[in-house]
């Protein structure tokens, strides 16, 4: 009788614990903006059912470890194939690189030119000569200057 108490309370303590686990994932989950812990709620909610179906607790605990763990496995392969599948998009600065412009102010190794750009007028470095009215591309940006070269 008193083994069977002894195996009631480990069965109560283990449901509290896992339920316990379990809400603790979720919260730090909701905490940050990635994942982070949601692959144990996963194994945690495999761990309280095999306690509350009375299943020994080293069982429980190596069947949250593998749920946890091919949770983590299955999900990180599922993004690693959408990242591989998608396309760079350039942003801000990066998108303006190959992009053509027009030299407003004649610009060469010695000569800080100028050049419009969507606009917006650009102070252009250039190891060759280019003259106003020509266009240039854009190869690298450099703080508020633009390095090009001649357009052909």
């Amino acid at each position: 009788m008193l083994l069977t108490g002894l195996a009631n309370d480990l069965q109560l303590i283990m449901i509290i614990v896992w339920i316990a686990i379990f809400i603790l994932a979720i919260i730090i989950e909701l905490s940050t903006e990635q994942l982070v812990s949601i692959w144990f709620s996963g194994g945690a909610i495999v761990g309280m059912i095999l306690a509350i179906c009375s299943v020994p607790w080293y069982i429980q605990v190596l069947s949250a470890i593998l749920v946890s763990g091919g949770l983590i496995a299955v999900i990180q392969y599922i993004l690693y194939k959408k990242r591989k599948n998608q396309k760079e998009y350039r942003t801000n600065v990066d998108a303006m690189i190959e992009q053509k412009i027009i030299v407003t102010k004649t610009c060469d190794k010695d000569l800080i030119g100028e050049g419009k750009y969507r606009d917006v007028y650009w102070s252009l470095v250039s190891d060759e000569l280019i003259s106003e009215g020509e266009r240039a591309v854009i190869v690298k940006v450099e703080g508020n200057k633009l390095i090009v070269k001649k357009d052909i």
